[in-house]
C-alpha cells in the first residue's frame, strides 16, 4: 500500500518514532504497529492527522496511485488508438488490393 510505504519514508526521514507517531493518531505503539504492516487499516482521520503535525496535504499519501491511474488510463487510450489506426490501416490496404484485382 502506497500511503504506508510513504508514511514509513515520512516518519523515518523526520525521525519520529513510532510511539510519536502512535500519539499522534490516538492508538497504542502496538496499534500503529499493526497499521504499519497492514494487518490494519488507517482511517483518513489518522491520515489526515499525520498529515497536519507534518504540515502536508493528505494528498500527499495517495499521490503515486493518482499518477498511476492517470497513466494507465493515457495507456489505455493509446493502445485503443493504435487498435484503430491498425484496423484502417488494414482496411484501406484490403480495399486497395480488391481495386487492383
Amino acid at each position: 500500500m502506497l500511503h504506508i510505504r510513504k508514511l514509513a519514508e515520512l516518519q523515518k526521514h523526520n525521525k519520529v518514532s513510532q510511539e510519536k507517531m502512535a500519539n499522534i493518531i490516538g492508538v497504542s505503539r502496538n496499534g500503529y504497529q499493526k497499521k504499519l504492516v497492514a494487518e490494519k487499516s488507517f482511517f483518513i482521520e489518522e491520515l489526515q492527522a499525520i498529515a497536519d503535525y507534518f504540515g502536508i496535504s493528505i494528498t500527499y499519501f495517495f499521490e503515486e496511485e493518482r499518477e498511476s491511474t492517470i497513466n494507465n488510463g493515457i495507456e489505455k487510450q493509446v493502445e485503443i488508438l493504435l487498435d484503430v489506426i491498425r484496423d484502417a490501416i488494414i482496411d484501406r490496404f484490403e480495399n486497395n488490393q480488391n481495386r487492383n484485382k
